[in-house]
């Protein structure tokens, strides 16, 4: 049959054939793939090449470049991670993540090629001489980062952009082809026009048997000729510079295998070649015990078997193997369709006899294309890479596994023999061999020790006795995944793209990797416990809002801002437990719909609050409203339009409302001078710091767009400047930007050994930066409860300095907000509370005529301007504090005021403050220590 189809074959192509010397062409091109981030496998994109036989080269073309869809600024250039392999998908862990099952090393199987470029719109090129024909299959992505790394940006605040990549395919065609018959002495003539020639030769089952390929030159050492030899796989390749020389290789099993020649230096040479093989039947094949697997396939995608099956029988049958041949599995991978899944592979030995049970080992040796050979000593004879270790060691207390994902198309073998070593007389060492523990005797075959624990690749060893035939089940199946599923914290999906599918895991619970089991970022539970209660219970600072809202009978906000809290809670009880401690009330999707739209009407209504429209036109632009958002949060929810839509219509609302107030008072002194100097800027400094989104700040983002809502909402019925309210926030208000201001001599950088905290000042080419940074730990609790040094570690580390500054913040919002709540004269609310109005009238008397606050207020104040006027070595913060007290605003601000008088003695310099406001209950001693302490001074 083989010489028949031979001599057809022959009959074709007995001339040369002519084609393009050394021109490339183009015959395939993939463009606008679109790329996308690396989180895991599933995120990559599938380009699909086929090329062509007897092609001398082949370069894969790769251009990537960034295409704005929106937002504001330009794309910028990203990194880009390729990789390109023939056959099947590359199998690749760009973010370092382990697998725990078992695989099949990566360097026994075909060759990746991989490729770091950027998306600049440059050409990035991969080229590869004698490429075996077929299928190639590429995977790019967005290369990885470490997503603790990564900055989050609002969507349409930055340049959105889209990474797309084109690809092309170009080949080179030989000057000449032929196929000749491996008997035949055959001779080709290379030239400067025809510098390029690909000899075919039909291999058949050689069994164990290598080849080797003879070639003679006739130009000798005057030429450079460049010999490689490809099958499915580039088996081989030398460098021809002399008159003879011969390359030996293992080839394909009844394969078309192809000798490529190109000259690289020289006029012209005449290539003589013969690749002569043994046609007797008991040269390498009689070494060989075949076992014949048949297919079952199943309707799934990835799904199928590969079963021993004797006579008539359904179910797989063991069988034999024995020490005179070497056992030998087939089993044929298809292409596209059986690419993308996972071959599982699992040995086990049954019926052994007792007094082999605690030594013997199988040694199993995996390959495409050929089967290999075990040798004495254990060891696989691979065709590329020569002598390795094996790939299964099974021993008779439980069955091995591997796996090959994503296995190549073709037809794979599997290599099978059995060695017993026996057993140890005085104290046998346990070894562990992929783990199982097994037995292996030192005494009478020392190399025994070590050629079968998988660390050494051995070529012989002769002392290791034989065993008798022992019996072997075997599992050859096909699926998605690893055995279709992803462990514990994860699901297997099928995915699609560039029009093939593939199987990968989509993990939970922050586990990752192609089998779900790194754990590198997933949080303790005690750690998503504290996240989730961190959010839920953050939420519950909506109470101050409401009960506002209704002392002051506004139930349309108070109703939305219950909608917020409850909404808002029970979405974070259900997306941050990690499915440890969820607690979904409804489907994931639904709340947050629900948390957005709601946060999103909140801040409308609040806006149309502020404008004081009459009844009518409030509740038409509350009900217009709700409809535009509930539309715009179903659309896109994070777009930023969604937020800017409301919060600029609402602002514009304002700006009219008050507009046409001012032109009917014929005043622009409209709202009062507090409110348009200090409520309404702290109310938008406050919300434009609630803006990160960052889940570490989402707690802190909350207390400061209800404090937002107070300080605009509630306020802005104020009509009357109030001095006892700057007498108030002023001391305060200075003190505490000189605690968390300080960002070259007194930052928490110098106390917990941190970046600046909340706020840092810095100046620049003559102006003054700010930094906002709102993340400040107020409590570590440490996981471990040993340190390195061995100390015991408290369970819980308070932050002090943290917590007095919230205990600043919270004075300051104590005392001022029932302060700043009593109207003016003449003004009411729409509910206005005689006993609200006597707590803020019994705050101010109990502040303001208490003899011991004020000269303490003065005491803080005349030392805070005095260390910031008088200082050698001014920081930033000093320079604002001590600009700001000398402003001709700030001083018209404190005209009149008890302050007044404290800023002129701490300027001045030469008095004593101490000594001066003398009646504060504080020592200057415990004052001192107080500033020291926090980091004022």
């Amino acid at each position: 049959m083989r010489e028949s189809a031979l001599a057809v074959l022959l009959a074709w192509t007995l001339a040369a054939q002519q084609g393009l010397c050394g021109k490339l062409e183009k015959i395939a091109q993939q463009p606008s793939n679109v790329l996308v981030d690396y989180y895991a496998y599933r995120h990559i994109s599938i380009i699909h090449f086929n090329v062509p036989e007897r092609t001398v080269s082949v370069v894969f073309k790769f251009t990537a470049k960034e295409e704005k869809t929106g937002g504001i600024g330009r794309c910028t250039p990203l990194n880009i991670s390729l990789h390109l392999k023939s056959a099947s998908l590359p199998f690749v862990c760009p973010d370092g993540s382990k697998v725990a099952a078992k695989l099949i090393e990566t360097k026994k199987r075909r060759r990746q090629y991989s490729l770091e470029m950027q998306s600049d719109g440059e050409q990035y090129i991969i080229k590869i001489e004698a490429p075996s024909a077929g299928d190639w299959y590429a995977i790019a992505f967005r290369s990885w980062t470490d997503p603790e790394d990564g900055k989050i940006k609002q969507q349409g605040l930055s340049a959105s952009c889209e990474t797309v990549m084109d690809a092309e395919m170009f080949v080179e065609i030989p000057a000449t082809t032929s196929l000749v018959d491996s008997d035949i002495e055959y001779k080709v003539q290379l030239d400067e026009t025809s510098d390029t020639a690909i000899v075919q030769y039909l291999v058949p089952d050689v069994g164990l048997e290598e080849l080797n390929l003879s070639l003679k030159s006739s130009c000798g050492e005057d030429c450079n000729i460049v010999v490689y030899v490809t099958a499915e796989d580039n088996l081989t390749d030398g460098l021809l510079n002399s008159t003879a020389m011969s390359l030996s290789f293992k080839p394909y099993i009844d394969n078309f295998h192809f000798v490529t020649l190109r000259l690289l230096s020289g006029n012209a040479s005449n290539v003589t070649m013969q690749l002569p093989m043994s046609h007797q039947t008991d040269v390498g094949v009689d070494q060989v015990s075949p076992v014949v697997l048949s297919r079952k396939s199943f309707p799934e995608f990835f799904l199928f078997d590969y079963e021993h099956l004797l006579g008539n029988d359904t179910k797989p049958q063991p069988f034999n193997v024995t020490t005179e041949a070497l056992s030998v599995l087939s089993f044929k991978i298809g292409r596209v369709y059986d690419v993308g899944g996972t071959v599982t592979l699992a040995f086990k030995l049954i019926d052994v006899e007792e007094k082999y049970k605690k030594n013997i080992v199988l040694v199993a040796c995996v390959s495409l294309g050929y089967y290999t050979n075990i040798t004495s000593g254990g060891g696989c004879v691979r065709a590329q890479r020569g002598l390795t270790t094996a790939d299964m060691y099974v021993n008779a207390t439980e069955p091995a596994y591997v796996h090959v994902p994503f296995p190549e198309a073709g037809t794979w073998y599997v290599s099978l023999r059995v060695f017993c070593p026996e057993e140890e007389k005085e104290g046998t060492e346990e070894k562990t061999l992929s783990g199982a523990n097994i037995n292996i005797s030192s005494s009478f075959c020392s190399c025994s020790r070590t050629c079968l624990q998988g660390d050494v690749a051995c070529e012989t060893c002769d002392c290791l006795p034989r065993c008798p035939a022992i019996r072997v089940e075997s599992i050859v199946s096909s699926s998605p995944c690893i055995e279709g599923r992803c462990g514990h914290r994860g699901k297997c999906m099928h995915y699609m793209s560039g029009g093939f599918v593939f199987s990968a895991c989509y993990c939970t619970g922050g586990y990752r990797g192609f089998d779900c089991a790194d754990n590198t970022y997933v949080l303790s539970t005690s750690g998503i416990l504290l996240q989730l209660l961190a959010l839920t219970f953050s939420n519950f600072a909506f109470v101050g809002s409401i009960y506002v809202a209704m002392k002051r009978e506004y139930f349309t906000e108070a109703v939305a801002y219950v909608a917020v809290m409850f909404f808002s809670t029970f979405y974070h009880a259900c997306e941050a437990g990690e499915e440890v401690y969820s607690v979904c009330i409804m489907r994931l999707s639904v709340l947050q719909f629900c948390d957005f739209f709601n946060a999103l009407l909140a801040i409308w209504v609040t806006l149309v609050a502020m404008a004081s429209f009459g009844p009518r036109l409030t509740a038409f632009c509350q009900v217009a409203g709700a409809i535009v958002l509930a539309m715009g949060a179903e659309m896109d929810r994070t777009a930023l339009w969604v937020f800017l839509l409301p919060a600029a219509t609402g602002s514009a609302l304002i700006g009219l409302s008050w507009g046409l107030r001012c032109k009917r008072k014929r005043t622009i002194r409209y709202p009062s001078r507090p409110y348009r100097t200090i409520y309404f800027p702290a109310g938008v400094l406050l919300v434009t710091l609630g803006e990160n989104p960052i889940k570490k700040v989402l707690t802190f983002y909350l207390q400061l767009f209800l404090t937002s809502i107070i300080l605009k909402e509630i306020l802005n019925m104020r009509a009357t400047p109030t001095d006892s309210v700057a007498l108030i926030l002023l001391p305060f208000a200075l003190f505490f930007v000189r605690v968390i201001g300080n960002g070259n001599s007194r930052t928490f950088m110098n106390l917990n050994g941190q970046k600046p905290q909340f706020i840092s000042f810095d100046t620049k080419g003559g102006e003054v930066e700010i930094t906002w940074d709102v993340s400040v730990p107020f409590f570590t609790i440490p996981m471990n409860h040993v340190s390195e040094n061995g100390e015991v570690l408290p369970l819980l580390n308070v932050n002090t300095r943290g917590l007095s500054i919230a205990g600043v913040l919270t004075a300051i919002l104590s005392l001022a907000v029932p302060l700043l709540s009593k109207p003016g004269p003449g003004m009411q609310y729409r509910g206005l509370d005689s006993q609200w109005s006597q707590m803020g009238d019994t705050i101010n008397e109990i502040v303001f005529s208490n003899r011991y606050i004020t000269p303490c207020v003065q005491r803080i104040v005349c030392t805070v301007v005095s260390e910031a006027s008088h200082s050698d070595n001014p920081s930033s913060t000093d320079k604002i504090i001590d600009g700001l007290s000398s402003h001709k605003w700030f001083k018209e601000f404190t005209n009149g005021t008890v302050l007044q008088e404290a800023i002129r003695v701490g300027r001045e310099g030469h008095h004593d403050c101490s000594r001066i406001y003398k009646e504060c209950f504080v020592t200057p001693n415990i004052l001192k220590s107080m500033m020291v302490q926090i980091g004022v001074i």
